[in-house]
């Protein structure tokens, strides 16, 4: 238990992603951000935790495969099967959002929001982008997470940790919406979904150094 103290608050990926989290939390107080805004943005972020898994797979691939040579076609090939695998859930998810949470729906009284409101997950989306850029580089390059990670597993690895987040987030919305989107309800929505987020973060790199967490 000391240990896994010691990594959670010493582990810069972990303050990294407390960090981006605030950020909608600051949009809510201060900016009266509305369920479908912070929908969104956490749509956003898994648009970005792909781009990064796309990324490490390569890396698991080339450090397991170090006498297989890669062609610049079988990486294009690679390339769009991953972004095929990962893009069309997330696409079909966007247009449920969009139908359930977007301007005008559920009695929304943010009208003059676009369907797509990029003004107001910009910041939020560029945090998140960093933030898991910090988690790549700290976690799976610099202590070689790679080396010890299941190829075969990896790519059902972004909806086994996601998928009961974004259950739990969806579920959560329908209630703040149903209370007429209080700000406290928007603050909680806001702290469900980080502490989701940690505990998946946690429990990921805690299976993957068993030894060192």
């Amino acid at each position: 238990m000391k240990k896994l103290n010691k990594y959670i608050f010493n582990n810069i990926s972990v303050w990294s992603i407390i960090f981006a989290n605030l950020i909608p939390l600051l949009g809510v107080f201060f900016f009266d951000w509305k369920i479908y805004i912070l929908i969104f943005i956490y749509w956003g972020e898994l648009v970005i935790v792909s781009f990064y898994k796309i990324i490490e797979s390569y890396k698991v691939d080339i450090y397991q495969k170090p006498n297989q040579k890669f062609t610049i076609g079988g990486w294009i090939i690679s390339i769009l099967v991953l972004s095929i695998f990962y893009g069309v859930p997330l696409i079909i998810y966007l247009f449920f959002i969009i139908a359930i949470f977007g301007p005008g729906k559920f009695m929304m009284t943010q009208e003059h929001l676009t369907p797509i409101p990029f003004k107001e997950s910009f910041i939020p989306l560029i945090s998140f982008f960093i933030s898991h850029g910090i988690s790549y580089k700290f976690n799976y390059i610099n202590k070689e997470e790679f080396k010890k990670e299941d190829v075969n597993k990896k790519l059902g690895n972004l909806f086994k940790r996601f998928l009961p987040m974004h259950i739990a987030v969806f579920f959560a919305a329908l209630l703040g919406i149903y209370f007429g989107q209080p700000k406290y309800a928007l603050i909680i929505f806001v702290l469900i979904k980080t502490a989701f987020d940690l505990k998946a973060h946690i429990k990921e790199h805690r299976f993957l150094y068993k030894t060192s967490v």
